[in-house]
């Protein structure tokens, strides 16, 4: 799904397109692009001379490094990091794109040269030169002189994206891209490099980011992220291609593409740089190229006898199809099967399992007879090759059942227990038995995978689904792989390095070439397998037609390794798996994928002559091995010495001819196998009979094959000799169903095995090779090894890069034979093979097959210079038993061979079977079988006098005799869209008749017919067409040209949709071929889960309004099987909101009219939006081939508002707004409205009247039309002021608005009754707040019981919108009578995007029912648990391996993309997960704007590691109440758990905890091993906009007053902590005053902030005073009496304790005043002096701050010094006072108290005025 705003939308039930936005939250715009601004300048790496910087303007920085002349790659990376190889989509994957580093020693590394010329700096190596122009630092690139290519633009570097923009030239054609499904060369087109999941036309199932050019360059983009690569499409002239990703890293490869060079070595040097880069494609074993097997034999029930729950499958062999027989057993299971009691359960081996079978229910038994042994078994007893066995282990099957049902015995750090091992081993054991087996009928084995490669330590696992692939290889002997989808959705990256991992272990562990096959290729994946293209349906010829360009654009793509499900996953038509086995049978891999279809997979199902067929056809390919693998080894860039390495197996017929007609789609149904073979798949009932639901009976006739060079090259019909000249496009070209068109190069050299079952039968010692001579030289290399050998040496030197491979397949032969023909002498020579392997023996027999039309003369046979006696036999048995001895060959002329294999099979009914014995006479042959021979020592030759090979081909010369046809016409009953019928008259004498079609010559075989059919034309297109005669000595003159033109497209009239709204899926047909305008073909649209479109609406807009004519609804046309539709309801809309109710149409979708289109008529509707809604359908699914409404002929759609001509709104139709305003469709006014309204279907409401909602839509669009946005607000109601009224009295009645706003029209529409009312004239009045709208109110009779009042207040174009409360508009009625006012009425408020409030209606936005999801940008999301109770935003990089939240909102439901980290290496410490990886986790949602909210929806993985158990969840609502959900259902596993929120409550935030999960983390024991795992797929936040609240108008004036209040509030000592706070609350007060889109909710929210922030000022506390001690001194002292001491001293001391007491008393004294005054007491206590005082000469010491020095010879206290110094030491003068002279402690004392009095007081002061 994709999600393209903060509020995303998904389309639920009852919905249509034009919706407005019910929530507007601001999006910030993205970072606009970042084109390259310029070069600054460039310079040789000083390190590496090969390596060029380049410093382009504004800092961004590039290189580019050659590794070869003519590969270089360019790097532009604004971070400047230039990482050496592309980020993959998880850090555990570890293969690369490259096969090898950039520094690696296999590249050549040439030097590199900068110079500046012409305002470009010019980088050179070798012969490729690159200009970088300083201005734009836009790129060209040459090959020595020539352009190859150059930028139309600067390179644009986004956040998102990089662009890079090249001009596309003149005759360039582009191909490559991977496998994109029913396409090969994609000039004009856009292709996805993404892997769709989609597998069928028009889909992508494994995409490669590497392109390339006829012009002769290159492009493999160094990524694993997505790309568009548009070549033309959207601008002509440019090719377009972008990755998401802020990085240009690319690999250029450059071809020498002088002018007029061919394109095949351009093809060639481009393919082979290709592979420099990224690995030469693998060289499969020679048994991958045979039949594979795929099935789970190791899960399901059997029976031989039918039972209920079992379905049958039969094996007819060799059965005449039409009669029962066969084998038929019945079979009960299928994915998620489980052995139940008293069954028979299938096995690999016939028997049961030995390990931990407690878990076996009660009389379960295994039996050979339903057993993967027994399976192959039929494939040998029907005579059938097979190479390989793939016996499963995923869905459910596993390859043993030894620990079946078992889980657990997984220790803490992660290892088995012994009884897990022990369970596993057996069933590897088990592997291992089939694989002994199989291997020895010479078939090979494998494992069909759904899962990872490594072992498993998940507790939840069963023990008998448990893999190791390692023991797989090493013990159980399996060499092929096949991965699944369950490979797709982590992505390329592991995809890649799943298939290297398993490549590894094979070549590694085994010293085996394997046979890997996958789903999901990227660039790199061709070195480690072979591509299959995905899971189809089959059963029809749309099956075949898509995968032939399919299957050439892989190869294109450069991985030659390429094939199919034969007849598909389900199929079974045995039509067309025959046809299929046929054309496949000329490809490389070959798979019949058993189990999923009705029909058991396999050439031997369907009985004869079906079996026959697809049998001579297999054994075929068996003969032709040496050929297809020497093709083979050329397509893994080896050379084998034909010129043609790295050619891909599959040759599209542009690399054999130049010719704008073979680089077209003219050719995309053919291609050639290697270099000599032509295929030209049947993949149409062309013929158009009937049989078998319209597939035909299988007899027909093939046009179109194309025979690529000119007249002098000759094809040669394989099956009967007869030979075609090239240059010209055969038609009518007859095709039994036995018949493949296959065609053989004249000259060609073809080397052969005898017919075999698998490569294990083959007696490589006989050798066989035919020769295709006519006139000419040619020769033929064949390669050879053992077809098994493999060398993989690993480099890890490199630790950035990894495991560097350097592939080996070891020694092998070459041998070359040649063929001379001249004239009627015919040498043909089998040169001394060369080379030698493990097991070859070079003593072989050696036959010489020479195809000829007549018996030679003479044959002579020599090895080396000795001619050997030559015997001749009589028949071709003779000959097949001879073994001639030495120097001795036996020779044969078969005036009639036959290429039909008769069946050897034991069993009687298949020897005998129908076809088999059917001759297939082809033309004549001459056998001569050499003797054995030492074939590396001896050159063998065979001379042929009296040769001929003469084929009747058409004199090349004008024959005067013959006459030109005569009446060459077109008659106009055979004039279709894409098709031209010609008749002419025959000609007498003629043999043949070629035309020629637009330049191009088309043979017609048969002289006797007078007519042919052109097709495949385009739609009303001019074509010039002659014709002339053929006969034996030439062509005749030919006929004067005639121009014809083809009909008028037939979709003219079905516009497409702009948009289509689906909720159903559609995983299994695209939605987009519901509406490609192909009803014909076997592509269609098919809905995701059955029962699930029941009842779900189909929205489709189409942009404009259209005069409908009907809608036709076309099944499926493959087999009219699940999503046929038997009933459904068809609605159509002009708006979006109002639908007018077509009825329910009624099917037949089982009969025999189940595939024939199906249409609704629709004359007098018009409409822009149609909505379809299934009501009953074949197993609840939507599925169509095509979906189309048709206009009537010969109109326009219109914009919606548009009255009149043009089709667009303008000044025109504000004219005829005044003809339409006020009309209805009743009584009078019929007439009017027919021809006003009605003709311009302007009644968008349906209501019968033009009434302002209808206005709103052309006054909205006038003079450029409205700029305005926002939602329209508010309600509005019809109010008359009186319930009732008298004869005679007036009533006022008010059309009233509350709370409006963005209001851009408003109206009414009100209807009285006029027995009771007199409309008053002139009484309508408009609020002077409507003033700017144009009004068009007024009062309208129609001579019927009611007439209306229609208020009409409309802005045109860009006007203010309204807003406020109050009447707009008024007008008055007289009562004729006393009677109660009752009005009939209608009202609106009408926004700019025309979404509306009707009265009494509340909120309307179309579509009414629209459900949306929020997206990801609406909430601030942070996750948080025990171990991280705080979240800064980092928290999901450490808890989710995806290290974001996209996963939840990415649209795709069946990913699991939101998961806890991996319990892998990565992502350990000390060997386990990190603690915080737990749950319960709780995800905090927070919304940015709170929204009305549905429901939200998680969705759960369906099983397995982190699947969530249960669950708990917080819905908070902006009123403060929640919603809890926990317990019950969401205590246990749901696929959905679903949190409904109370209806009308605006949702703040949502908190989602899951408790517990599937699965145990390794590491941890017991239960802290447990709820480690975390798997969801998707969250959907859901709500609908008719939800919302209509947002009234913000006050805040109560906020405005508070900030005017507190605004110049001073700080009085408050503290810094609550003087912050009200500071920021004041601020944010402000801010809110200031912003113009806050809410009420942010005005009282900021009030009661600055209130709460005012009131909680506070000033410093005073700190705890300690005054105990002070208290005690006190208390001592206090009753102390003065009796003795002197009045000075004493005086001090009373002081001192009064101080004391003061500041015991004083609530805020200081510690330092309480210590001080303690220390002033005990001083002046201690100085009390008993007696007289003593003078002295010295004056005392102030100890105080304001004690000073006494006067000489004074006694004073030191109040009259001014001297002393604060808390200093005092001043001295006459001498210091000793310690402990009582005198000076007095007076010291007394300073003291001086100053503590004074602070003392002071205190007191200051709080009395306080």
């Amino acid at each position: 799904m994709h999600k393209s705003s903060i509020l995303s939308h998904r389309w639920i039930g009852g919905t249509a397109v034009v919706a407005a936005t019910a929530l507007s939250i601001a999006i910030a715009a993205p970072a606009a692009a970042a084109p390259l601004a310029g070069v600054e300048s460039a310079a040789v790496n000083a390190e590496r001379n090969y390596v060029v910087d380049v410093n382009f303007a504004d800092g961004i920085k590039g290189k580019i490094t050659f590794l070869e002349d003519g590969i270089f790659r360019y790097n532009i990376d604004p971070s400047g990091e230039f990482s050496a190889y592309a980020a993959p989509r998880d850090e555990a994957h570890a293969a690369r794109i490259q096969a090898q580093p950039d520094a690696s020693e296999k590249y050549a590394h040439p030097q590199a040269n900068v110079s500046e010329k012409d305002g470009a700096i010019v980088i050179t190596a070798g012969t490729t030169t690159i200009s970088l122009d300083k201005a734009t630092a836009k790129m060209t690139v040459r090959s020595g002189d020539s352009v190859v290519m150059e930028e139309a633009a600067p390179v644009d570097l986004s956040d998102g994206s990089t662009v890079q923009t090249l001009v596309k030239h003149d005759g360039e054609d582009f191909f490559g891209g991977g496998t994109q499904n029913g396409r090969f060369i994609h000039t004009g087109n856009s292709i996805n490099i993404k892997n769709e999941s989609n597998w069928v036309d028009g889909g992508v199932a494994s995409p490669n980011p590497f392109y390339w050019s006829s012009a002769g360059y290159g492009v493999l983009r160094n990524t694993f992220a997505d790309g568009v690569y548009d070549f033309g499409k959207t601008e002509g002239a440019q090719t377009v291609a972008s990755h998401g990703e802020n990085e240009l890293d690319a690999y250029y490869f450059v071809a020498d593409a002088a002018s007029g060079k061919s394109t095949a070595p351009i093809a060639q040097e481009l393919l082979q740089a290709y592979f420099k880069v990224t690995g030469n494609p693998v060289l499969l074993p020679e048994y991958a190229f045979y039949v594979g097997h795929l099935n789970a034999w190791n899960r399901d029930m059997w029976s031989a006898e039918q039972k209920d729950g079992y379905g049958a499958w039969n094996i007819k062999g060799g059965t005449p199809a039409a009669e029962n027989g066969g084998e038929t057993k019945y079979e009960k299971g299928g994915t998620g099967t489980s052995m139940q009691a008293g069954s028979i359960v299938e096995s690999l081996n016939g028997h049961g399992p030995t390990e931990q079978t407690e878990n076996i229910p009660e009389g379960v038994t295994f039996s050979r007879e339903f057993s993967a042994q027994d399976r192959l078994d039929s494939y040998l007893e029907n005579d059938m090759p097979l190479g390989y066995f793939l016996a499963n282990d995923g869905y459910g099957a596993g390859y043993g059942q030894n620990g079946f049902g078992k889980t657990g015995g997984v220790n803490p750090d992660g290892t088995s227990s012994p009884e897990r091992l022990a369970a596993v081993a057996a069933n590897v054991q088990n592997l291992k038995e089939f694989t002994e087996y199989a291997n020895s009928k010479g078939v090979a084995t494998g494992l069909w995978t759904q899962s990872y490669l490594s072992p498993d330590s998940n507790p939840n696992t069963q023990w008998q689904l448990l893999r190791d692939f390692s023991s797989e290889v090493k013990t159980g002997g399996v060499t092929t792989l096949k991965t699944d989808v369950a490979w797709v959705g982590p992505g390329y990256s592991m995809a890649l390095d799943g298939t290297k991992t398993a490549y590894d272990i094979v070549t590694e562990q085994a010293g085996f070439r394997p046979n890997i096959i996958t789903l999901d290729g990227w660039a790199g994946t061709q070195r480690f397998g072979g591509i299959w293209t995905g899971d189809q349906t089959g059963g029809n010829w749309e099956y075949i037609r898509f995968h032939i360009p399919t299957f050439i654009g892989q190869s294109l793509s450069g991985n030659p390794n390429v094939g199919s499900d034969n007849d598909g996953i389900f199929g079974g038509q045995p039509v067309i798996a025959t046809r299929d086995y046929q054309w496949k049978s000329f490809a490389p891999l070959m798979l019949d994928m058993d189990g999923w279809g009705s029909y058991v997979k396999a050439p031997q199902t369907h009985g004869d002559p079906y079996t026959g067929i697809s049998r001579m056809y297999l054994k075929l390919k068996s003969q032709l091995m040496p050929y297809i693998y020497t093709t083979a080894a050329s397509a893994a860039n080896i050379d084998t010495g034909n010129g043609d390495a790295g050619m891909p197996f599959v040759r599209a017929i542009l690399l054999s001819d130049d010719s704008a007609y073979a680089a077209s789609t003219a050719t995309q149904y053919e291609y050639t196998m290697g270099e000599d073979f032509l295929v030209a798949p049947i993949y149409q009932n062309t013929d158009g009979d009937d049989a078998n639901k319209g597939i035909g009976d299988g007899d027909d006739v093939r046009n179109g094959i194309y025979l690529p060079g000119t007249e002098k090259d000759i094809w040669i019909d394989y099956f009967t000799g007869d030979q075609y000249r090239g240059g010209q496009v055969l038609n009518n070209f007859e095709a039994p169903l036995w018949k493949l068109p296959l065609f053989v190069r004249a000259n060609a050299i073809v080397p052969m095995y005898e017919p075999n079952n698998s490569p294990d039968q083959v007696d490589r010692t006989v050798r066989n090779v035919e020769f295709f001579a006519t006139q000419g030289d040619n020769e033929y290399t064949l390669y050879e090894d053992d077809g098994t050998y493999v060398e993989n040496r690993i480099d890890e030197s490199d630790k950035e890069y990894g495991r560097e491979a350097t592939i080996s397949y070891g020694s092998n032969v070459k041998t070359k034979f040649t063929s001379s023909a001249k004239g009627d002498t015919a040498t043909f020579k089998a040169g001394k093979s060369e080379g030698g392997y493990d097991g070859y023996d070079s003593n072989r027999s050696t036959t010489f097959v020479v195809n000829v039309s007549a018996k030679p003369q003479e044959i002579v046979a020599k090895n080396g210079d000795e001619q050997l006696k030559v015997t001749t036999v009589a028949s071709q048995e003779e000959f097949d038993a001879a073994e001639p001895a030495a120097g001795e060959a036996v020779y044969f002329y078969n005036e009639k061979p036959n290429l039909n294999y008769n069946a050897t099979a034991e069993s009687e009914s298949v020897r005998k079977e129908g076809f088999s014995g059917t001759e297939i006479v082809t033309n004549p042959k001459v056998y001569v079988k050499f003797a054995k021979a030492d074939v590396n020592a001896v050159e063998q030759t065979l001379a042929v006098t009296g040769f001929a090979n003469e084929g009747a081909l058409p004199g090349t010369e004008l024959d005067a005799s013959l006459k030109a046809p005569a009446n060459l016409a077109a008659p106009a009953d055979g004039l279709t869209p894409t098709s031209v019928k010609l008749t002419w008259d025959a000609v007498k004498g003629a043999e043949g008749y070629d035309i020629e079609i637009d330049g191009m010559l088309n043979s017609i075989p048969s002289g006797e017919t007078g007519e042919f059919t052109v097709t495949d034309l385009a739609y009303n297109s001019e074509h010039e067409f002659k014709i002339r005669a053929r006969g034996g000595k030439g062509y005749s003159e030919w006929s004067a040209p005639l121009k014809v033109k083809t009909l008028e497209d037939p979709w003219r009239n079905a516009p497409a949709p702009v948009d289509v709204a689906w909720e159903g899926g559609e995983q299994w047909g695209a939605l987009k071929l519901a509406f490609d305008h192909d009803d014909k073909s076997g592509s269609a649209f098919h809905s995701t889960n059955g029962g699930e479109a029941i009842g779900m609406p189909m929205t489709i807009d189409y942009g404009k309004v259209y005069a409908l004519d009907e809608f036709v609804y076309t099944p499926r046309q493959d087999n009219g099987g699940n999503g046929n539709v038997a009933k459904m309801k068809i609605e159509t809309s002009v708006d979006g909101a109002h639908w007018q109710d077509h009825g329910v149409a009624e099917w037949d979708n089982k009969g025999e009219g189940k595939m024939k289109p199906k249409t609704v008529k629709l004359e007098g509707t018009s409409a822009r939006y149609l909505r379809l809604t299934v009501q009953e359908s074949t197993g609840g699914f939507f599925s169509a081939t095509e979906l189309a409404l048709y206009k009537v002929d010969k109109t326009e759609g219109q914009e919606t508002g548009s009255l009149k001509a043009p089709a667009t709104v303008g000044s025109e139709d504000e004219q005829h707004i005044d003809n339409c305003v006020g009309r209805e469709n009743r009584g009078t006014g019929v007439a009017d409205w027919n021809s006003h309204v009605a003709q311009s279907s302007a009644d968008f409401n349906l209501n019968g009247a033009y009434d302002v909602y209808d206005m709103s839509f052309t006054m909205s669009k006038l003079d450029g039309g409205t700029k305005k946005e926002g939602k329209v607000g508010g309600s509005i109601v019809v109010a008359p002021e009186k319930a009732s009224v008298k004869a005679g009295e007036t009533v006022t009645v008010a059309v009233r608005v509350d709370g409006a706003k963005n209001v851009n029209a408003m109206g009414a529409l009100v209807k009285y009754p006029v027995a009771d009312f007199e409309f008053v004239k002139g009484s309508i009045q408009v609020t002077d707040g409507a003033k700017g709208m144009v009004n068009k109110s007024g009062n309208y009779t129609f001579g019927e019981e009611l007439d209306s009042v229609n208020i009409a207040l409309a802005n045109k174009g860009d006007q203010e919108l309204y807003a406020g409360s109050e009447d707009i508009a008024t007008f008055q009625l007289t009562a004729k009578r006393d009677c109660e006012v009752t009005l009939d009425s209608q009202a609106w408020l009408i926004g700019p995007a025309q979404d509306f409030v009707a009265a009494g209606e509340g909120e309307v936005t179309p579509p009414v029912d629209e459900v949306k999801e929020i997206g990801q940008d609406g909430f601030a999301i942070t996750m948080t648990n025990e171990k991280l109770p705080e979240d800064d935003g980092a928290n999901v990089e450490k808890l989710i391996q995806q290290n974001g939240y996209e996963g939840l909102f990415d649209g795709d439901e069946g990913a699991n993309g939101f998961e806890f980290k991996w319990d892998i290496a990565d992502n350990q410490q000390d060997g386990k997960l990190p603690e915080y990886v737990m749950l319960p986790t709780t995800m905090h949602f927070e919304l940015k704007r709170p929204v009305v909210m549905r429901d939200v929806q998680i969705v759960n993985r369906d099983t397995y590691n982190g699947t969530v158990t249960s669950l708990e969840a917080v819905i908070t609502y902006t009123d403060g109440t929640t919603t809890e959900f926990k317990g019950g259902e969401f205590a246990e596993k749901q696929a959905v758990y679903t949190l409904a929120a109370e209806k009308g409550k605006q949702v703040k935030r949502i908190d989602i905890t899951p408790l517990t999960s599937e699965g145990a983390a390794s590491g941890y024991e017991g239960d802290a091993a447990k709820n480690r795992m975390l798997t969801l797929r998707e969250i959907n936040f859901r709500y609908a906009e008719a939800d919302q609240k209509p947002e009234a108008e913000v006050d805040k004036s109560a906020l405005a007053a508070k900030v005017a209040e507190l605004k110049d509030l001073a700080n009085d000592g408050y503290t810094d902590e609550s003087w912050d706070a009200f500071q920021k609350a004041l601020e944010a007060a402000q801010a809110v005053l200031d912003n113009a889109e806050a809410t009420q909710q942010d005005a009282d929210g900021a009030l009661k902030a600055l209130t709460d922030a005012h009131a909680g000022l506070v000033k410093p506390e005073a700190p705890q005073v300690d005054k105990s001690a002070l208290a005690a001194k006190v208390e001592e002292l206090k009753g102390l009496a003065s009796d003795g001491y002197t009045a000075d001293s004493w005086k001090a001391f009373a002081d001192a304790l009064a101080v004391a007491q003061g500041a015991l008393d004083s609530a805020d004294a200081t510690q330092q005043q309480i210590d001080d005054a303690l220390k002033a007491l005990e001083a002046a206590h201690a100085g009390l002096v008993k007696g007289e005082g003593q003078g002295g000469t010295g004056g005392g010491q102030g100890q105080g701050g304001t004690g000073g020095q006494g006067g000489s010879g004074s006694t004073g206290s030191g109040d009259a010094g001014a001297q002393g110094k604060p808390n200093g030491k005092p001043g001295t003068s006459g001498g210091l006072a000793q310690t402990g002279d009582a005198t000076a402690i007095a007076v010291g004392a007394t300073g003291v108290v001086g100053a503590i009095s004074a602070a003392v007081g002071a205190l007191l002061r200051r709080r009395r005025r306080d």
